[in-house]
């Protein structure tokens, strides 16, 4: 019987994990539900990553502790590097009124996106969208005092892009980064060498969700199986993936 009314609802509904996106979308009233950043206003599409997730307030939930510690301080400038469709250049924008954000996205689709949700929740003139980064846009872009955090999640790159060597300025700041080991193996280990002199590093680990993540129920997620309410609440990683929280030994 419930394989029958499940099959009868697919005919009339959307697809589960599109019906699962929009229930969401309209119980949390279009804006992230929990965590750091509750109350954000957001959009119907993100970029390179899970979008229900982000509604739901549990994105990147293995950082929550350290987001909070972020929001507690009082930054000069924040520079996200890989901002996608801006979850945190927007998420610290609407908390640090004084902070200058910038934003580097070298993906035009993203930028747009980011564009906005930044006019979303009245943050795009406090906003400094940019393009691709390298080294040497990054040693231009950072101030050389002050309370400087680096938010950085660029898909590997982060191996040419954030060295001490070619940008000093890194030494002293804090620095959250996102290691992709799948596409640049290696890197987690290197990133730890070039900073451990100058930072305490605490290394971060990913954690699969499941479908209690998932909160909200309607008569078709009675019938739906399981592994739609999983993966509605899933980010999608290709794997265990891994954050360095660097924060520097020497206080700005």
């Amino acid at each position: 019987m419930k394989r029958f009314l499940f099959s009868v609802a697919r005919k009339v509904l959307p697809h589960p994990e599109t019906y699962l996106f929009e229930l969401a979308f309209r119980r949390c009233g279009g804006a992230v539900r929990s965590g750091p950043f509750a109350g954000m206003k957001y959009i119907t599409e993100s970029s390179c990553s899970a979008l229900t997730p982000k509604l739901l307030g549990i994105y990147e939930r293995e950082l929550h502790s350290v987001i909070e510690d972020i929001l507690s301080i009082p930054w000069r400038q924040i520079v996200d590097i890989g901002a996608a469709e801006g979850y945190y250049a927007v998420g610290f924008a609407r908390h640090f009124r004084s902070a200058e954000v910038v934003a580097f996205e070298m993906n035009p689709k993203a930028r747009k996106l980011l564009k906005q949700l930044a006019a979303k929740n009245d943050v795009l003139s406090r906003l400094a969208i940019q393009q691709e980064c390298s080294d040497r846009e990054l040693e231009h872009t950072i101030y050389p005092k002050g309370n400087r955090l680096i938010l950085c999640d660029c898909e590997g790159a982060e191996m040419s892009i954030l060295d001490p060597t070619r940008v000093p300025q890194l030494a002293s700041c804090h620095i959250l980064v996102e290691t992709h080991e799948f596409v640049t193996p290696g890197v987690t280990a290197t990133l730890r060498g070039r900073f451990s002199n100058t930072h305490t590093i605490a290394e971060i680990l990913s954690v699969e969700r499941n479908a209690l993540d998932y909160p909200f129920s309607s008569l078709y997620t009675a019938f739906l199986p399981e592994r739609y309410r999983q993966q509605a609440a899933s980010e999608h990683r290709p794997g265990t993936m891994s954050w360095l929280w660097m924060t520097p030994r020497v206080s700005c």
